[in-house]
């Protein structure tokens, strides 16, 4: 089947992963397959998403790329424990601009979803310097249900696609 879905209900506003005022920046969150198939998504390829952003940065992000995994854990934080798994590279751009809005990713390489794993995006950037006087975009999102110790978003500045979170 094609189509679209729409997950969740905006909420909170959240200043990543689009921080144009960071050299670079790495963001995973997770969608949970209960939230996937809710909204009609069935299993099979995956070839795209969109984010809904503010925008207020003035800069492009480059070496920007995007990563998808599947994963059982029903969040990435819960406590102290960061979940993290094996990501396979879905879209690459040299230099990405957003946009107000509805930003759409179109991916390079499909992501084949079977229909009962989480699924963990990454979004990642390297402008090569800073730039303090910039802004962050924020992403329009939603709670998932998780505990003040639960999260499904996360994110550091300073650090490339390849290197750790700490």
């Amino acid at each position: 089947a094609v189509g679209t879905a729409s997950i969740g209900a905006t909420a909170y506003n959240i200043s990543s992963p689009f921080d144009a005022r960071q050299q670079k920046q790495r963001t995973q969150f997770l969608y949970k397959a209960s939230e996937l198939t809710a909204a009609g998504v069935p299993s099979g390829l995956i070839s795209g998403f969109a984010l809904n952003l503010q925008k207020l940065s003035t800069r492009s992000f480059s070496n920007f790329s995007i990563k998808m995994g599947a994963i059982n854990t029903p969040y990435l934080v819960d406590g102290e424990f960061l979940y993290t798994t094996v990501l396979t590279t879905v879209k690459t751009v040299a230099s990405f601009t957003t946009v107000s809005g509805w930003n759409n990713f179109v991916f390079d390489n499909v992501f084949a979803w079977n229909g009962t794993s989480n699924i963990i995006i990454e979004l990642c950037f390297d402008n090569g310097t800073a730039a303090a006087g910039n802004a962050a975009d924020n992403i329009r999102s939603y709670s998932d249900g998780g505990t003040a110790s639960q999260g499904n978003v996360f994110w550091q500045a300073g650090i490339s696609c390849s290197e750790s979170f700490s």
